[in-house]
């Protein structure tokens, strides 16, 4: 891997990239404070969060502290993190603000150039304006969670930002969405429908997305994995690099 960045740090770099993606529509540049970076577009129920750096280790009370001031003053109840920096220390000042973890995912990532193809792509097509609805409603209904329809109805307007969709039966079975930036190819939203998933239709899109990052240059493929798409990453060569716990502020 030639770029310089530690592993498990960037799975966590796509979900900080692609919440700066958002900021540019709406005005808000992300903010660097003394322990984390808080990015808040205003857009969405998870991308607006703030994530806790390698510095806040040691100081978890007073930077979770430093954070509740923020959510007081109407900032986001989001923060989210690598584990292996300080993980049970981040996790009891979280949980003695009220904070709960909702999502835990594992970060992983792919050397694309090592990759070898080996699905059918021409079931996976790019995603426009005019089937975006029919692809949320197969997204929400693949992996349910809170809605994140806002973001991305201004993400699919962004020609950086690639939204593709398995196609079978005549309908939209699958979706992803991938990015690139700084030479890192962020994968976000994978999903299948329940009656469609064991047929393997899933490895298309994930190599549509990371054909897609090897196409605009970039060196490396990452994601953010829950337990349901976890062994999928694994057959398609992705290596898992840290634990990403999410939290919210319960109220």
């Amino acid at each position: 891997m030639k770029m310089n960045i530690e592993p498990y740090a960037i799975s966590e770099k796509t979900i900080y990239d692609i919440c700066t993606l958002l900021t540019d529509y709406v005005g808000k540049e992300p903010v660097y404070h003394d322990g984390f970076v808080t990015i808040d577009s205003g857009k969405g129920a998870i991308y607006p969060r703030h994530i806790l750096t390698a510095d806040a280790k040691g100081r978890s009370e007073e930077v979770i502290g430093n954070i509740m001031e923020l959510v007081k003053a109407g900032g986001p109840g989001y923060v989210s993190y690598t584990e292996e920096i300080a993980g049970s220390e981040h996790r009891a000042a979280l949980e003695k603000h009220g904070f709960v973890n909702f999502m835990s995912q594992v970060g992983m990532y792919l050397e694309i150039d090592k990759h070898v193809f080996k699905a059918d792509l021409s079931p996976v097509i790019r995603i426009g304006e005019d089937r975006f609805d029919e692809w949320e409603n197969t997204l929400n209904t693949a992996f349910p969670k809170p809605s994140e329809r806002d973001a991305l109805e201004l993400l699919v307007k962004d020609p950086r930002v690639a939204f593709f969709g398995y196609e079978a039966d005549g309908k939209i079975v699958g979706t992803a969405m991938a990015y690139c930036k700084d030479g890192i190819c962020g994968m976000h939203e994978g999903g299948i429908l329940p009656e469609y998933r064991g047929k393997h239709l899933f490895r298309s899109l994930l190599e549509k997305c990371i054909m897609h990052g090897k196409e605009n240059g970039c060196e490396i493929a990452a994601l953010q994995s829950n337990d349901t798409g976890y062994p999928s990453y694994i057959a398609c060569g992705f290596i898992p690099a840290g634990q990403m716990p999410n939290w919210r502020l319960e109220k």
